[in-house]
């Protein structure tokens, strides 16, 4: 489509494109100059909702002035399709900047920080809540100027954390611990994250290192402030402090405004409060330096809820709900295997697999070399499996021993369709995205609501049922639309489909106790609980009876009878995993996989798995993924294939 032309642009470059819309480079033919026009999706202008919500987006860049943010050039409709234009500026995000460069130098960190706290300042005076800072969101020149970016969710001070459809909006990695309560919101929330955001751009970390949804929740609302001199020599450890501050659990204790975060930074290094004011963007990047050109929309992510682990991976300047763009070429090899041995009870045989259609895996053990995935999920006739990881997607040959990317989607959990042919991605914007299995094509992406976790598909591959913050969403694979969404309280941490009923491991966050929901499968309204467990975290379904992992265990579920019993010999579970059948249920551990008689709920083998572990990111989950005749583990090295 390169050379459209949309009323007075010219289309020239596609940059993103999401559920809710696409971002271009154009020209303007009324000035010349190079803009970057974002208009809603074709099938989405005669849609109310979605349409309403791009009028707001506009309406809330268009009324924000401040040098620190990037302003709207033009807002409109042309040919029935919304709009809204933004100068271009040379630049990188702070979260691709930190990947590059490493921490930031204490005063180059304050110096970014002071400007994005002028920016949130202006915002708080026009009465705007951001509620999605964080480093992506924040772009910084080659010379030093910061600009906030993304006001897409901001709101009006005192809206609560949660939407119409029971969702709340931001990055959970920097988000407050009042945001988990249904409760009026504030500046303050700002002044939380942007403190996060501090933390980050002086280690390089996350606050809180840990992924997925409820071990997340559970730092902020529980964990102490971290503090950054201990994780990188050379911070002041008066800048502890500030982080500290600006991160109280009480929103009474925090800065009262960003600015004041700000000054008490400058403080701690002993720097005068003033800084420099970068000019407001030109509609031009200067000539000779567009090694690192983003093309920003500063309402680009109107789209964009929660990232439920981790920052969100710039494939685009907007990806909206769910972009895709074609990973770099190139394709990982297999290495050299490390036998594992196999302990089988002298008492039971190792089990059986059922028999598989077409090739198989290969007999013996087999390392992948590919990037850790932090979700893997595989086809049932042993040829075809898919990692999932904060980059993207990538497709396992079984058969060959090789992984070559399928799309540039970053993720956090998976779904295959029983017919091989989709996968569902939870993205790390909050997005459920479906993706063609045969090219990576996006075949569905729509917004889940927040929180999103516990992916898992019907047996007919028909339905999907997703857990978030209080409720669980049944979805249209066809269209990743929800269709029911039911409440349940806080918090489902997984969901498993059966034949006959969905399953949700739930726990209450901030106290401990959990249960096992059981769900009618077209509506998932609960239709019984059983207890099980301190804090369950993700459930997998064995023919008749439902596997639970718990922290430090795993239980299996008989939901006919409410019958509850502990799987000895299994400590501190990575991941859980049934087969195909429902003969044999296996449950990942450091360096081995236990498998487990899902009727007696009994270990009557143990298969060694060298290297196998949880993700790199502390108190991520294992991954773990069964066939009819092999297992596939995330290890340090890649994926780890093993006969069952």
């Amino acid at each position: 489509m390169t050379g459209e032309r949309f009323g007075r642009y010219v289309l020239v470059d596609l940059l993103g494109r999401g559920g809710m819309g696409e971002v271009w480079r154009a020209r303007d033919t009324a000035t010349g100059q190079t803009v970057a026009v974002k208009r809603l999706a074709a099938g989405l202008a005669g849609e109310p909702a979605f349409a309403a919500r791009f009028r707001r987006e506009c309406a809330v860049a268009a009324r924000l002035s401040d040098p620190h943010i990037v302003p709207v050039l033009d807002v409109g409709e042309i040919d029935g399709r919304l709009y809204l234009t933004m100068p271009c500026v040379e630049g990188a995000d702070l979260a691709q900047l930190l990947v590059q460069e490493g921490p930031l130098p204490p005063e180059r960190a304050v110096h970014v920080i002071t400007q994005v706290a002028a920016a949130l300042d202006a915002a708080h005076r026009a009465g705007l809540v951001h509620r999605d800072v964080k480093p992506s969101n924040v772009l910084v020149t080659p010379d030093g100027r910061a600009y906030l970016t993304d006001f897409g969710i901001a709101r009006g001070g005192d809206d609560t954390a949660v939407t119409t459809a029971g969702a709340t909006v931001g990055t959970l990695a920097y988000m407050a611990p009042e945001r988990f309560d249904d409760a009026p919101l504030n500046a303050l929330v700002d002044v939380y994250a942007l403190a996060c955001v501090l933390h980050e751009a002086l280690t390089a970390q996350k606050p809180f290192p840990v992924t997925g949804p409820v071990p997340m929740m559970s730092a902020h609302l529980m964990q102490p402030p971290p503090r950054p001199s201990l994780l990188r020599p050379g911070v002041p450890p008066a800048l502890d402090d500030v982080v500290a501050r600006g991160m109280a659990k009480d929103p009474a204790q925090r800065h009262p405004t960003a600015g004041a975060l700000a000054a008490h930074a400058q403080a701690a290094l002993g720097a005068a409060p003033g800084m420099p004011t970068p000019p407001v963007p030109g509609a031009e990047a200067a000539p000779g330096r567009r090694r690192a050109v983003r093309w920003i929309a500063a309402a680009a992510g109107a789209a964009v809820v929660v990232a439920a682990a981790a920052t969100v991976v710039v494939v685009a300047p907007w990806r909206g709900s769910g972009g895709v763009a074609q990973l770099p070429p190139g394709t990982a090899t297999a290495t050299t295997a490390v036998p594992p041995t196999t302990a089988v009870p002298p008492t039971t045989a190792a089990p059986t697999s059922a028999a598989p259609v077409g090739p198989v895996a290969p007999v013996g053990p087999v390392t992948i070399a590919m990037r850790q995935p932090t979700s893997l999920v595989a086809a049932a006739d042993g040829r075809t499996a898919f990692g999932v990881d904060d980059t993207g997607v990538t497709r396992i040959d079984l058969v060959t021993a090789t992984a070559t990317p399928l799309a540039a989607v970053p993720g956090y959990a998976a779904a295959l369709t029983p017919d091989g042919t989709r996968l569902l991605v939870l993205t790390q914007d909050g997005d459920l995205t479906v993706l063609s299995t045969a090219d990576g094509a996006v075949l569905a992406d729509a917004d889940v609501g927040s929180v999103a976790d516990g992916l898992s598909v019907s047996a007919d591959g028909r339905w999907a049922y997703v857990a978030t913050l209080s409720t669980v969403a049944v979805v249209d694979v066809a269209t990743a639309r929800i269709v029911h969404r039911a409440s349940v309280g806080n918090s489902p941490t997984g969901t498993a489909a059966g034949l006959d009923a969905v399953y949700a491991s739930w726990v209450e966050l901030q106290h401990g106790g959990g249960q096992l929901l059981v769900a009618d499968p077209a509506t998932a309204a609960v239709t019984d609980r059983i207890p099980v467990g301190d804090y369950p975290l993700d459930v997998a379904v064995a023919g008749a009876r439902v596997l639970v992992r718990d922290r430090p265990a795993v239980w299996v579920v008989d939901p006919r009878s409410g019958t509850v019993t502990q799987v000895r010999g299994v400590a501190g579970p990575l991941a859980v995993a049934a087969a195909p059948d429902g003969s044999r249920a296996y449950a990942l551990t450091s360096g081995a996989v236990a498998v487990i008689d899902p009727d007696s709920a009994t270990v009557v083998a143990s298969i060694t798995a060298p290297g196998a572990r949880a993700a790199d990111v502390p108190g991520s989950p294992g991954a773990l993924a069964v066939t009819g005749t092999a297992l596939v583990v995330g290890t340090g090295d890649g994926v780890l294939v093993l006969p069952r």
